[in-house]
């Protein structure tokens, strides 16, 4: 790894150009390679949550970071073709991921970008058929159950569709990142695709060891806390170059516990799609084929599934010792880390408390108040480190009340055993945000 040397804490928030040679510093937001259309509509199109905290970094990181986030995506994306066999999209990755390692100039790789293009053509022309048979409209014309062939709304959304059409001036951009960002960005995403590729490769089927999980949640979501920490530490000096190895383990771990979320949470979707990451042999007879009537019974594993929130809970810890250490000057880096792990876990205690998860068909989730409210109190808790600490710890006290209730017996308003509800779950308000107010 390149040397990391420290950056003058009052240069956070200054921008660099290019230096000449055609590449760029991190900062640039000169535009002449589409950097904010890119970083910003397209991003916010793909991901809001993560624009949210993008918008926030200080600029010499925002580059490397969103466009990382950019690259990682397009190659989900295309692991997830439901118009194409699994050897097809394992192709697609390993040219998405040999491009972005032999770094040739943009118009070598013409045919990859037509490919994509093609891609998004047939998507939207099956998305129009399906759309004027009756089946879907207006937003549900497009995907909202990637990579699922049981699914018959399978797709593109319209911000992975804009992406892919796109994808070339991202590219673009990449070739003109400075070297180190260049070599952690390509790092960071070929880590992410071989991630991908064992999900590719590994299901339909189910995990059965802890160490399959924590193996998938390091491929897939913990490398990125990992880079986060190099990329801040090198731009910012965030990170003291002698902390670096401390930072990257527990950022290792903080992308764990948001990836421990996604699991826990699209658990139903993705046992629909063939896919277990739980190790728990009882939830393999939920595997397709399955039916109706055995899909009610997915809740009676409630229970279960408590010792994997309370291992989300201790990956959450690291993420808050790695905020804590975050110096207090570099306010927007916090504030930007502090908004994944608060929505992490007031996701996790809405699972906890709610009558719909796990049920199939459902999906919990914090409500847009929540997240609002959340957000302002951030910006007095950034501040403090011990606010920070009892805020935790007051999430962590609601989550394990919630449990209590579970394993007493005492839930109320939970569905009879085999009775998951079919109508949808409106997201709950009702969690505090963060804190208690």
């Amino acid at each position: 790894m390149a040397s990391v040397g420290a950056v003058d804490k009052g240069d956070v928030l200054n921008g660099d150009k290019s230096d000449g040679s055609g590449r760029i510093e991190c900062g640039d937001t000169s535009g002449g390679l589409n950097q904010e259309e890119l970083l910003g509509e397209v991003l916010e199109h793909v991901s809001r949550a993560f624009y949210l905290s993008i918008r926030v970094l200080p600029g010499k990181v925002r580059l490397p970071i969103g466009l990382g986030y950019l690259l990682a995506r397009a190659a989900d994306t295309l692991a997830d073709n439901p118009y194409v066999g699994t050897s097809e999209r394992r192709a697609d990755l390993g040219s998405w991921s040999r491009i972005l390692r032999e770094r040739r100039p943009t118009v070598q790789n013409r045919s990859f970008w037509e490919h994509l293009r093609l891609y998004v053509r047939e998507n939207e022309a099956v998305a129009d058929k399906l759309s004027g048979a009756g089946k879907l409209s207006g937003e549900g014309a497009v995907n909202r159950a990637k990579g699922c062939p049981l699914l018959a709304a399978a797709g593109l959304t319209r911000g992975e569709a804009r992406l892919l059409e796109r994808l070339d001036d991202a590219y673009e951009l990449y070739l003109h990142l400075d070297p180190f960002a260049l070599e952690q960005v390509n790092l960071v995403v070929q880590t992410l695709i071989s991630g991908m590729q064992l999900d590719l490769e590994f299901f339909p089927g189910a995990f059965r060891r802890e160490a399959q999980l924590e193996q998938y949640t390091f491929l897939v979501a913990g490398c990125v806390g990992q880079f986060w920490s190099r990329i801040t530490s090198h731009y910012l000096g965030a990170i003291e170059p002698e902390k670096l190895p401390e930072m990257e383990k527990l950022g290792v771990e903080f992308g764990k516990a948001l990836q421990y979320v996604n699991v826990l949470r699209d658990m139903p979707k993705d046992l629909e799609c063939g896919r277990l990451y739980v190790p728990l042999k009882d939830l393999e007879e939920f595997l397709p084929p399955v039916s109706d009537e055995v899909k009610k019974e997915l809740f009676n594993h409630k229970e279960a599934l408590l010792p994997y929130i309370h291992k989300a809970l201790e990956h959450f810890r690291a993420a808050l010792h790695y905020i804590q250490k975050t110096p207090k000057s570099a306010f927007l880096l916090r504030l930007s880390n502090i908004w994944p792990v608060a929505i992490g876990l007031g996701t996790l205690l809405e699972m906890v408390r709610s009558p719909h998860w796990p049920c199939f068909g459902q999906r919990v989730k914090v409500s847009r108040f929540w997240v609002y409210a959340m957000i302002l109190a951030s910006t007095l808790l950034v501040w403090s480190n011990r606010a920070l600490e009892f805020c935790f710890g007051y999430m962590e006290k609601l989550i394990d009340k919630a449990e209590k209730k579970i394993l007493n017996k005492k839930v109320e308003d939970v569905p009879e055993s085999g009775a998951c509800t079919t109508e949808k779950a409106p997201p709950l308000g009702a969690t505090p945000a963060l804190c208690p107010g």
